[in-house]
């Protein structure tokens, strides 16, 4: 089975570290956000293609063509286009099977990326209180997917959008959504996708963000989930 990783944001939240450091590459524990992210990943991951943007060079010059028994490959993100985009730079190598999506600069637990990968289709989501600070995955009837809406103002449920998906490839015939910036969004297009196929819930036991120098501080005193 392929991820596909973003690491391509510019983490203007975190100045003055990521001047210098794409924000994947800043260390928590020793260790730079993405190789815990990358060590996290199930054994079923064979292949790893990683979205750069700035300061990518960072990034293949630490993990190489191979690192933890997975081939790299990356993928250059020019220009800030959106996460579609960026997920569609792969679509020539991911076209063929379902595939895991990853965003690069949060922590996750290694056993919740297992469970995403065992399922069909799935988002991983968190609980949150502000449902108002998030994209809210609305959970059907059906206790599947049914739409995500981007920081509700009225309350359409407490689970938290938080950037891992297992996708098939149909994801690439939906219709793009392009938000307020111009930008190319996958996350709508995955609650658009939910009307026609069945994708699954999965519950996160452990995320931690990292938006800003607070988030990179807290994480350095966390108890990391590698099993």
């Amino acid at each position: 089975m392929k991820a596909l990783i973003l690491a391509g944001g510019r983490g203007v939240r975190l100045r003055p570290e990521t001047d210098q450091t794409p924000k994947p590459m800043l260390h928590v524990q020793n260790k730079p956000i993405l190789e815990h992210t990358i060590s996290m990943l199930p054994d079923i991951i064979s292949e790893i293609f990683i979205v750069t943007g700035w300061l990518g060079s960072h990034i293949k010059d630490h993990f190489g063509n191979e690192f933890k028994n997975k081939k790299i490959f990356y993928l250059e993100q020019t220009e800030p286009k959106g996460t579609f985009h960026a997920l569609s730079l792969g679509k020539d190598f991911l076209n063929e099977e379902p595939f895991l999506i990853i965003s690069g600069d949060d922590l996750y637990s290694a056993i919740d990326l297992k469970n995403v990968c065992e399922k069909e289709s799935a988002v991983l989501v968190h609980k949150t209180d502000n449902p108002e600070r998030f994209g809210i995955c609305k959970k059907g009837e059906d206790g599947f997917l049914h739409k995500i809406i981007e920081k509700p103002k009225e309350f359409v449920g407490n689970l938290a959008n938080i950037g891992v998906y297992k996708l098939r490839p149909t994801i690439f015939e939906e219709e793009i959504v392009v938000g307020s910036s111009g930008e190319q969004v996958l996350a709508p297009m995955i609650g658009n996708l939910a009307q026609k196929e069945k994708i699954a819930l999965v519950e996160a036991t452990f995320w931690h963000p990292i938006a800003d120098i607070n988030d990179l501080d807290k994480a350095q005193n966390l108890d990391l989930k590698y099993k």
